[in-house]
């Protein structure tokens, strides 16, 4: 096995396409109509661009699926539709964040098309996606993306219920995604009273921990609120439909939801912003 396609090469596809390449796959990817940072990504990244989906699984050994959770399915319909052109059943891997609803929907689609598919979830940051990485799997297809990481990213196997990577990846989703929701809201109170850097200088006195590891990630919220507040609301969803509460995910998704309506990001430019602190400022 030596070639990967990933669909589609963002911040993510593109460092999980750079670890493969460095243990000697070769990376293709399909581009029409994809953004110009996703076409920058492709290039700097030396990842051959294939001119259709067909052509493009009759190429790959393996397709992974990186993207925001509204395209989710529609790039596993146009993987289906791939290989019923071309009778050729390249297995397919999913690594999105989707709700427990979504990955059962694909495991029914992929099994009536008899497309071998395996399910993933990727925690851990896309600039240190070999230190902090951890992908989890599940499914009885599993072992093909075990073969493909081996020695790449650290992976788990959670066993052959399908749904499984993505209970543990919503789950875990919840923990950062909900904790920031909070101090989002909470720098919107401190800075409408006039008590950030008294409020902060305490939190930071008090949770040390928490500012330091969430300061690393919250200037990216810049650029992926929208997507935040998708992955908040896939949360709620699953746990609605498991009978668990979801009162802070659905919480979460309406505070996410409110910081893009009312543009709190594009008032000031968050590229200015050189630390958390002056990036939570920008909410007022």
């Amino acid at each position: 096995m030596k070639t990967i396609a990933i669909l589609y090469p963002g911040e993510m596809g593109s460092a999980i396409a750079s670890c493969l390449i460095e243990h000697g796959y070769h990376v293709v990817t399909y581009l029409e109509g994809r953004s110009e940072q996703t076409i920058y990504n492709a290039e700097k990244y030396h990842l051959r661009n294939i001119e259709s989906l067909p052509e493009l699984i009759s190429l790959a050994d393996a397709v992974l699926s990186i993207v925001p959770p509204h395209a989710v399915i529609p790039v596993v319909e146009q993987h289906i539709r791939a290989v019923m052109e071309t009778g050729i059943k390249t297995p397919f891997i999913d690594m999105n964040a989707k709700s427990l609803e979504t990955a059962q929907v694909i495991a029914a689609k992929m099994d009536l098309a008899q497309i071998p598919f395996t399910n993933a979830c990727i925690i851990g940051e896309s600039q240190r996606i070999q230190e902090t990485g951890h992908i989890y799997t599940s499914g009885v297809r599993s072992e093909l993306l075990s073969v493909i990481l081996k020695g790449s990213i650290q992976e788990t196997y959670l066993g052959d219920q399908v749904v499984k990577a993505t209970q543990m990846k919503m789950c875990f989703t919840g923990f950062n995604k909900i904790i920031t929701a909070s101090i989002f809201e909470m720098a919107l109170a401190a800075n409408h009273y006039g008590l950030f850097d008294t409020l902060f200088g305490e939190v930071n006195t008090k949770l040390p921990g928490i500012m330091s590891e969430l300061g690393r990630l919250i200037p990216s919220y810049s650029k992926h609120i929208k997507r935040r507040t998708e992955e908040m609301e896939e949360l709620s969803k699953m746990l609605s439909a498991s009978g668990t509460q979801s009162y802070m995910a659905e919480a979460s998704a309406k505070t996410y939801a409110e910081i893009v309506s009312k543009e709190y990001f594009k008032k000031e430019k968050a590229s200015t912003a050189d630390n958390v602190w002056d990036f939570l400022k920008l909410l007022h």
